[in-house]
């Protein structure tokens, strides 16, 4: 447009100088006639000059000359968009349109573009078809291979929007693979009661749109979208995989921890679980009737006593018929201390010795009595706690065990969990 309009305005020149000449030869012009404010040349020459002058003085509109990128011909459906930025021209509400061809017919697609671009700026990149799912052309099941692409554009945001476009036919699209993803928690580690949000991504963004994504784990089980946000009572691992039109992606988890309330020293202490099931080591066979386990005071200053029957111990003198603990037997007393306790790393379990006190266990296991006769009826009061102050020790759980060794105690499971602080 910018050449057909210097075209024009040599033309006007060339017609201005015949025509002068030609006149020239005819009539010379009268200074009378250019004192009066008359046209001192023919009367088509005057029109010839104002129209000159008229043009001249029109803004330029087609100074941009835009280039279509060669990325616009590859699978990864994207445009770009440069130009040239005359010095004092803005180029401004920019459009680009799609219109591809398919056997319904030509179907317009506007692209999202910035409607205004940053003053000096020379190039607009436009990610194409990233939300192509058969729209506008029901029938293919990929863009079409060829149409034509336009770009509107004003000059300093004033006069008309000029259009300059081109044909294109795209290369052969890549099939959409699998989405890799990965699943991000913000914040990680919660106090309970707060909240965490779960953002996942999934790549290749582009060729491979994601549509869904299928999320398992608390209150995130059953969401599509891209994010969650959760308030778990307990630390929980999530998980969420892509879902696009290759299939569903490997899953991507990350895992929420919940920091325990902080224990409140004048809380009752608990009675002890009624279930063995409440405890680590669940497998002791130590007769229910043979415990009796005292929890009193509050978490600031507990008691803990636990009452041995040894008359049913044995279970009835069942043993002493076998002859097992003729030679007597030994009672043990340990506990397990939870991770974070104390610093712990991890677990670890300490034993009661009558003479030591706590210590951490090793083998073998220390005695806290010894030497029991099989036919003793007695009880056996052994005080675990006494005025202690437990909010540190929340999780731990003791237990009480007996046999000749520490070997035959924990090979014939003789032992049972009598007490949880919680």
């Amino acid at each position: 447009m910018f050449q057909m309009l210097m075209n024009g305005i040599r033309g006007i020149g060339r017609l201005f100088s015949n025509e002068y000449r030609r006149y020239s030869d005819v009539k010379k012009p009268s200074s009378r006639d250019g004192s009066r404010g008359h046209c001192a040349v023919p009367p088509v020459l005057c029109k010839l000059l104002l129209v000159a002058v008229m043009l001249t003085a029109l803004p330029v509109y087609a100074q941009l000359q835009p280039t279509f990128g060669d990325a616009m011909m590859t699978s990864d459906r994207n445009t770009i968009v440069n130009w040239t930025q005359p010095t004092g021209v803005v180029v401004q509400n920019v459009s680009i349109t799609y219109i591809w061809t398919c056997a319904a017919g030509s179907r317009p697609y506007t692209l999202p573009v910035p409607a205004t671009p940053p003053a000096g700026a020379t190039t607009a990149t436009v990610a194409g078809f990233t939300t192509w799912n058969n729209v506008g052309c029901p029938e293919n099941a990929n863009p079409p291979n060829f149409g034509n692409i336009s770009l509107g554009y004003q000059v300093n945001g004033t006069g008309p929007v000029l259009v300059v476009s081109r044909s294109y036919t795209f290369g052969a699209a890549t099939p959409p693979g699998l989405l890799a993803c990965t699943l991000a928690a913000t914040p990680s580690s919660i106090s309970a009661g707060s909240t965490s949000t779960l953002t996942a991504s999934c790549s290749p963004g582009v060729i491979t749109e994601v549509f869904s994504y299928a999320w398992s784990g608390g209150t995130c089980a059953g969401t599509s979208a891209a994010t969650c946000v959760v308030t778990p009572s307990a630390s929980t691992t999530y998980t969420v995989a892509g879902i696009n039109s290759a299939g569903t992606g490997a899953s991507a988890r990350a895992t929420v921890t919940v920091a325990p309330r902080a224990p409140n020293p004048s809380q009752t202490v608990a009675p002890p679980p009624a279930n063995q099931s409440a405890y680590t080591v669940t497998t002791g066979q130590m007769p229910t009737a043979a415990v009796t386990t005292t929890a009193t005071g509050t978490l600031g200053n507990a008691t803990l006593i636990v009452t041995l029957d040894l008359s049913r111990i044995l279970s009835g003198g069942s043993f002493a018929a076998q002859g097992q603990f003729a030679a007597g037997y030994n009672i043990y007393v340990f506990a397990l201390l939870p991770s974070g306790v104390l610093g712990l790393a991890s677990p670890t379990f300490i034993t009661l010795s009558a003479t030591r006190g706590w210590t951490v266990l090793s083998l073998p296991v220390a005695a806290y009595m010894e030497g029991l006769a099989q036919n003793a009826t007695n009880l056996v009061q052994i005080e675990i706690l006494r005025g202690l102050d437990v909010t540190g020790l929340v999780g731990t759980e003791f237990y009480v065990g007996y046999g000749t060794s520490d070997t035959e105690m924990l090979t014939s499971g003789r032992y049972r969990g009598v007490y949880k602080v919680q």
